[in-house]
């Protein structure tokens, strides 16, 4: 019996791309970067063109109103749009000058001073940047930097009678993130959970697991800035 010649190559073309195909629709095979790219341990480095602009606020993490003045991004443009689109309507963006801006935020520059940075002036500032910060709890400017209508989070004046500690090596206030659980919350501000949750008007069976922008997205806290202004104001009762 004669085979068609033509039968192997068919059936060889066929599995190769039924296999493609196949692991595509199972996740298995990605083309692209986005699925490499783990957005909840994102660096400035790892910012990609399709991420849009909530991914880099939940990511890095950095808030929306401190985002924004960094590339000069108009307020009405919608969180959801992706970084790569900004550079058609928002003069001068480009994805590359953002991870420079980003960088120098993360060490402690205010957006108005980001701005000014070069890409070869962030390693300097980095060194310069105490042993005990990071990227998850930078030093913040001062909210009168950041903004003339900003609101004002008093530092804490010790071991408040609402805590659960003595008041020694608490974080401030402003260096709470979005990343950051209510537990973590908790120990780091020397405030007893309880207390926390009132403040926050969260029901008292809140798993203090939760991360704060899983709350926000659950629309059970408006913003991380409500949660530092609640602690600051925990911190500060004498």
């Amino acid at each position: 019996m004669r085979i068609n010649p033509f039968i192997m190559p068919a059936l060889t073309v066929t599995l190769m791309f039924g296999t493609v195909f196949g692991a595509q629709a199972f996740g298995l095979w990605s083309t692209s970067g986005r699925d490499s790219t783990a957005l909840d341990a994102l660096t400035p480095a790892a910012v990609k063109g399709w991420m849009t602009l909530q991914q880099v606020s939940d990511g890095i993490p950095i808030p929306l109103n401190e985002l924004y003045p960094l590339m000069n991004i108009p307020a009405d443009i919608p969180p959801a749009t992706a970084l790569k689109d900004l550079e058609a309507v928002v003069p001068g963006f480009e994805v590359s000058t953002l991870r420079t801006r980003l960088s120098a935020w993360l060490v402690g520059a205010t957006p108005a001073e980001a701005t000014a940075v070069l890409p070869a002036e962030v390693p300097a500032m980095a060194t310069a940047r105490p042993p005990e910060s990071s990227p998850t709890a930078r030093t913040t400017p001062t909210p009168e930097a950041l903004s003339p209508t900003a609101t004002h989070l008093p530092e804490p004046l010790g071991g408040g009678a609402q805590g659960s500690g003595d008041g020694q090596g608490q974080i401030a206030a402003c260096t709470i993130r979005g990343r950051m659980t209510l537990a973590e919350v908790s120990a780091d501000c020397a405030i007893a959970p309880d207390v926390l949750l009132a403040a926050l008007h969260l029901p008292a069976g809140t798993a203090l697991e939760t991360a704060i922008k899983d709350l926000a997205n659950q629309g059970l806290v408006a913003d991380v800035q409500t949660i530092q202004i609640a602690v600051a104001t925990l911190q500060a009762v004498p």
